[in-house]
């Protein structure tokens, strides 16, 4: 269904600060912006002032993985696991240990890889460490495993997953940044799962080579924010299920694709955040959609 989007409230208007193209939101009458015709209409409010960005951003070449059998194999014995590694599905390699219930999956377009205990995802009543232990136990996971890279840090520990309404184990995020601006997107996938006594449950690790390739002239936050409101977005955001989305942040990121698809470059973006809301005001769900900030 082709939706019309309303854009009401605030509109952006680009203003120069100093020798950076930094730009501030100001208030605008009322505009629209037209992706169809529907009785559905969404309306975007801005509260937020958007980010200070530079004229130029780094655009990165992705080294591409070699990912082989062999490749996965050898990942699969630093993990202790046993047996064949093999293409199960297209673009994914397999390794398992049936009898513990550990698979080992790595994505052949992208190099992520996830590593799963299934039998022990969601014990009822675990001993779960506090959350600087489960930080530090992950991080060794990941050091041992030589799955650790120099610029991840600890982001947030969350609880993971629940068994009878309860934590079943938790989730500690990592996080990269890349001249000091943070990687972003479905592809951003650094997690480790902690799980009863301390154990390793899960690890979802992408974090790809890459090289510096060439500058790219920034779009102002406004012209991104039109993108947005157009449908001009690098990936499709969640059906609104409300009439109003409230934005209430905009970053500067490095947009990953989904680990099962082949990426070229790091994808300079502006990432909006916010709130979905029906037409009474009430919350009904997160926002968040990327929009690519070069032209």
């Amino acid at each position: 269904m082709r939706v019309r989007i309303v854009l009401t409230s605030v509109l952006l208007a680009a203003t120069m600060v100093s020798s950076s193209c930094a730009n501030k939101v100001h208030d605008n009458p009322q505009g629209k912006g037209t992706q169809g015709e529907s009785a559905a209409e969404t309306v975007f409010t801005l509260d937020v002032s958007p980010p200070v960005v530079p004229k130029e951003i780094t655009r990165y070449r992705i080294v591409q993985p070699d990912v082989t059998v062999d490749y996965v194999a050898d990942l699969g014995a630093r993990l202790e696991l046993a047996g064949q590694a093999a293409l199960a599905e297209p673009g994914i390699i397999i390794m398992s240990r049936p009898e513990e219930s550990e698979v080992l999956r790595v994505y052949a377009k992208s190099g992520a890889m996830e590593y799963t205990r299934l039998n022990s995802l969601f014990p009822e009543s675990p001993d779960l460490p506090n959350d600087d232990k489960a930080v530090e136990i992950s991080t060794g996971f990941l050091q041992r495993t030589g799955l650790w890279s120099s610029d991840m840090e600890p982001k947030e520990v969350v609880v993971g997953g629940t068994a009878g309404g309860k934590p079943s184990h938790l989730l500690v995020r990592f996080a990269r940044k890349v001249d000091g601006i943070p990687l972003s997107g479905p592809g951003n996938k650094l997690g480790v799962r902690i799980g009863d006594d301390g154990e390793v449950i899960q690890a979802m690790i992408h974090h790809p080579e890459f090289v510096p390739y060439q500058q790219d002239q920034c779009i102002s936050p406004a012209m991104a924010f039109d993108r947005l409101v157009a449908g001009n977005t690098l990936l499709s955001p969640s059906p609104y299920v409300g009439r109003r989305v409230v934005i209430k942040s905009i970053a500067m990121v490095y947009y990953l694709e989904s680990v099962t698809e082949r990426q070229e470059y790091l994808k300079p973006a502006y990432l909006f955040s916010g709130d979905s809301l029906d037409a009474s005001g009430r919350y009904l769900g997160a926002f968040q959609s990327w929009v690519e900030a070069v032209e």
